[in-house]
């Protein structure tokens, strides 16, 4: 079997209560005609997939082609959910296929399916129906699950942008699984404690772009809030390159960071402090961070900020306002704040590139570009397996 490398992202799958359940891994759409491609294109995908690293110890869901499920490669079973089309017609001999794959441990999905586009019979074998919001339409969904042919499958409503189309899924009983995009929209957030953490992220900057700034007056911020002083020290003590030192006060915490990366280390605090939002929201936001530095330094050694501007970039998530409102408060460098909102310059490129591979929009990378500059799509991978193993170590 020709070895090749393949481009993957993953999405999270929420629950009813904003835990994470599954990953859904995105790769590129296989264009190629003959079988073997298609199968030898999967069978790297899982075979080169760290699973435990990916989907935390989770399920991974993965769309494949109905020439794929007909012959499908060897793998272990456990962890994996394949999704299909269902063919017009639906042809009887796919559905003993089906009835075998299931007795041999397959667990399988359908992707839009309706009780006209699908036999009953095969409903026995399958485990999960997911329906794209974006292509069947809210309305029709909800219409579609008054019927009893999805009574014993697990509903999953898929490509949810808008946190309100969240909303009105979440009404439906029958739908317990939910992603898209709609936790990191930009919503509206009440409370306290929200308005106190950017206000302290406003005076924090502010403070570390004066030229005699000093540990002891930054750590003074910090105590204003006893979770985002807890935090600090916690986050601090669970990095592995800190591990070594003892870290009892929020002021230790910041002379074993050091003034360099102080603007890193109080971010990610103030992310894992903020509450009411899925608990998958941090770990994307670190993840992207770590991406864009990662990313960063194989194309523009000379920029320290990337993972900023990576962090930065979920502010709206975090706060419900717009990237431009934030930062019409927050005392930023000029060339982050044109890289955040216009994607200008070398950390506005990276940024870019990042949200596109993390979407699947593989078609819009610059691949040949990048693998001149020395970031094949092997590298590229690896550097993002490697930012969710960084990202998962800072969490708790």
């Amino acid at each position: 079997m020709q070895e090749q490398s393949v481009l993957l992202a993953r999405q999270a799958i929420l629950n009813r209560k904003g835990h994470i359940e599954a990953y859904s891994i995105l790769y590129p759409d296989n264009k190629l005609s003959d079988l073997e491609s298609s199968n030898n294109l999967l069978h790297a995908l899982i075979t080169d997939l760290d699973l435990d690293i990916v989907t935390n110890n989770t399920k991974a869901f993965i769309d494949i082609s109905i020439d794929v499920l007909l012959k499908p490669p060897a793998f272990s079973l456990d962890n994996y959910v394949l999704f299909f089309r269902a063919p017009s017609p639906f042809p009887d001999s796919l559905i003993e296929h089906i009835a075998l794959l299931h007795e041999d441990g397959y667990k399988l999905g359908l992707i839009n399916a309706t009780p006209d586009s699908v036999p009953l019979a095969i409903m026995h074998y399958i485990s999960y129906v997911k329906f794209n919001l974006k292509e069947m339409g809210l309305r029709n969904t909800i219409k579609l699950l008054d019927d009893s042919f999805y009574k014993d499958v697990c509903l999953l409503a898929n490509q949810i942008n808008l946190s309100q189309h969240n909303d009105a899924a979440q009404q439906i009983p029958k739908i317990t699984l939910f992603s898209g995009n709609f936790h990191t929209a930009k919503e509206d957030i009440h409370g306290k404690k929200t308005h106190l953490y950017k206000a302290l992220v406003i005076e924090f900057l502010a403070k570390v772009n004066e030229a005699n700034s000093n540990i002891t007056e930054l750590a003074a911020i910090i105590e204003k809030d006893a979770t985002l002083a807890y935090k600090i020290i916690k986050l601090t003590k669970r990095a592995p390159s800190y591990q070594n030192f003892q870290v009892s006060s929020v002021q230790r915490a910041l002379e074993v960071i050091g003034l360099r990366d102080v603007m890193k280390w109080f971010s990610m605090a103030v992310f894992n402090a903020i509450n009411g939002k899925p608990d998958c929201l941090c770990q994307m936001a670190l993840t992207r961070a770590m991406f864009c530095q990662q990313v960063a330094k194989k194309l523009y050694p000379g920029e320290a900020h990337a993972f900023i501007v990576g962090l930065f970039s979920y502010l709206p998530s975090f706060f419900g306002e717009s990237i431009e409102q934030l930062l019409n408060e927050i005392p930023l460098d000029k060339n982050l704040s044109l890289a955040l909102t216009q994607f200008k310059g070398p950390l506005g490129n990276t940024l870019k590139m990042v949200q596109q591979y993390e979407r699947g929009q593989w078609e819009s990378l610059p691949l040949e570009a990048l693998t001149q500059a020395g970031l094949d799509k092997a590298e590229m991978k690896s550097l993002y397996i490697e930012s969710i193993k960084q990202a998962k170590e800072l969490q708790f």
